[in-house]
């Protein structure tokens, strides 16, 4: 009978009352995953291990408009573990991922700067991307650690990590993506189309950190002979361009060509010193001893060049040539 009492004065499980509890239920789990995402933002450890506690999933995807994609110039769309990173809070990022955060889910951004080193572009990103491009040396490692894959690019194909790296960071983080064994050979299918070893000669300005960084890369066995897809230089042109006798003798030491051609037709000995954005002579550059190793490494090799008209030249390359090996019935081989 006690039994029976009891029973008696519960209140009835409607099925409104329960819709209504999962729908508050929701909500609550939802502001712990909210609370989780702001916290690693801000890189508040304390306000990320509460709602960790609380078991606020790792992988809630955010976006700043409430929607499933990005649609903001300045929104951030992603999980706790892109807005550690992205905030350049380490020690909140590896509280993440000893929460079980899967650290190669692909975010989708629109921050500026991320998908193209010099332009503005839209595209997805993993978290060791934007480590990469923030030289965060912790972050990086912290990621590696925990099974990041070096190779995932930005925006489905734009820059590796390792270009990244190697384009504008710093040389602890090259190391670090190095020793997780990327292909050091990826090219980016945005840009120029370069590689690590064009990233490192075109984008650091100190020839001693040029000469590092080559040398970090071809010790990874990086291929020298590569040609980016926008020009056709090889590493070896992209170095006889700026003038940088050490960074030759490095890539010569390496089976680098120095007789290969770029999409003009031009050997590296064709455009040292030779800026391959206006064609004109680098100010300050002296080539003279590149010029002499290159032409020494050539020896009696060389393969006939391909004929341009002088007449009628289709570029600055093409005009190059012609001043530098002249014709006088308006057409030259070189």
């Amino acid at each position: 009978m006690q039994g029976l009492l009891r029973r008696r004065w519960l209140p009835p499980l409607s099925a409104a009352w329960l819709a209504l509890l999962a729908l508050r239920l929701a909500a609550s789990d939802q502001a712990a995953d909210v609370g989780l995402w702001n916290g690693a933002r801000k890189g508040s450890l304390p306000e990320v291990k509460k709602y960790l506690s609380q078991d606020a999933d790792p992988n809630f995807y955010w976006t700043d408009s409430g929607d499933a994609d990005c649609d903001s110039s300045d929104e951030i769309c992603g999980t706790s573990v892109l807005a550690a990173v992205f905030g350049n809070k380490a020690v909140v990022l590896q509280s993440l991922v000893d929460a079980g955060a899967d650290v190669n889910f692909l975010n989708g951004t629109m921050a500026e700067g991320f998908c193209e080193i010099d332009s503005f572009d839209y595209g997805t990103v993993a978290p060791l991307y934007v480590a990469a491009i923030k030289n965060n040396s912790f972050a990086v490692e912290v990621l590696l650690e925990a099974d990041a894959q070096p190779d995932i690019p930005c925006g489905g194909g734009v820059f590796s990590p390792l270009v990244i790296a190697a384009s504008r960071g710093t040389k602890a983080v090259l190391d670090l993506l190095l020793a997780a064994q990327p292909d050091v050979d990826t090219v980016d299918e945005g840009g120029a189309g370069d590689t690590a070893l064009h990233g490192a000669l075109k984008r650091v300005a100190v020839f001693e950190e040029q000469n590092e960084f080559v040398e970090a890369l071809l010790a990874a066995n990086a291929c020298a002979n590569i040609p980016n897809l926008l020009h056709g230089d090889t590493a070896v042109h992209t170095a006889a361009r700026s003038g940088n006798l050490r960074a030759v003798e490095l890539l010569m030491g390496a089976e680098g060509d120095p007789m290969q051609r770029n999409n003009a037709g031009l050997t590296p000995g064709d455009v040292v010193c030779i800026s391959i954005k206006t064609g004109e002579v680098v100010e300050g550059c002296d080539g003279d001893k590149v010029k002499a190793l290159l032409e020494s490494q050539m020896g009696e090799q060389a393969d006939p060049p391909a004929m341009v008209d002088c007449e009628n030249p289709r570029d600055a390359e093409d005009k190059l040539r012609c001043a530098l090996q002249g014709g006088a019935d308006g057409t030259t081989q070189g």
